[in-house]
């Protein structure tokens, strides 16, 4: 049996580099090491195999890995994102959870079966947001934990980690929100604080045709683009972004 560790593992699995940071201490978090290692192909389990090594340089470096728990940050480019819509509050959670599953799956075009799906409500609404990634990679994900023992905590997208680190600061009825990064950005569409609509389009990087893509996204969710619509991308502190973007960097 492993015992609790009282460091925190956090594992970006990127679709060009698996970044691992090891974190201690609360409430003030420190880095006590960090490495990372290019991803030598396009699926999310290259991701994943390359975090193998990462892994074994750090249990290397005695950095009492054992017992650990590991959270884990998936590029956009493999998840999958959608609000569903439904009286979820009148079913059993898994009941819902096997609705929403599959219905996750029929727009991403696979059987259920072959995507491990999470989901929740948004407070009172009928909107629940649901995201899923290869049901195999998850597996392979919890395997290596195992190997390397450390334990899996939680396993989210990029866009909702960033999300969740500075929707306090998105205040808009209407907003566009993007995570940018070298494969393409993540948009979202957030109506009075709810996520509405997701988009993830794919090479895109240029603030004029995000905006023209995100101003659709808002059309899709049965919005139009007026006066008190914000544009926010979610990048690190300092970064500069042309009207109507507005850079929000998270707290750390």
């Amino acid at each position: 049996m492993l015992l609790p560790s009282s460091s925190r593992v956090l594992a970006v699995l990127g679709t060009t580099t698996v970044r691992v940071d090891v974190l201690a201490g609360w409430p003030t978090v420190r880095r006590v090491a960090s490495e990372r290692e290019p991803v030598g192909g396009a699926a999310l389990t290259d991701a994943i195999d390359a975090l193998d090594p990462v892994l074994k340089r750090l249990r290397g470096r005695g950095k009492g890995l054992a017992g650990a728990t590991l959270s884990a940050v998936v590029a956009d480019a493999w998840m999958m994102y959608d609000v569903i819509e439904g009286d979820w509050s009148a079913l059993p959670p898994d009941a819902a959870g096997a609705m929403i599953g599959a219905a996750l799956a029929d727009v991403a075009g696979s059987p259920p079966g072959e995507l491990a799906t999470r989901w929740q409500r948004q407070g009172a609404n009928t909107r629940a947001i649901a995201c899923g990634l290869p049901a195999a990679a998850a597996s392979r994900l919890e395997q290596l934990c195992t190997t390397h023992g450390v334990r899996l905590g939680s396993v989210v997208g990029e866009f909702v980690h960033e999300f969740n680190a500075a929707r306090a600061r998105l205040e808009a009825p209407h907003a566009v929100i993007a995570v940018v990064r070298d494969g393409g950005a993540q948009l979202a569409v957030a109506l009075d604080g709810a996520l509405a609509a997701f988009s993830f389009e794919q090479g895109v990087n240029d603030p004029h045709e995000l905006e023209a893509r995100g101003r659709g996204l808002l059309r899709t969710a049965g919005v139009e683009p007026d006066t008190a619509t914000r544009f926010y991308v979610l990048m690190p502190k300092g970064s500069k972004v042309p009207s109507p973007w507005v850079a929000v960097p998270p707290v750390r």
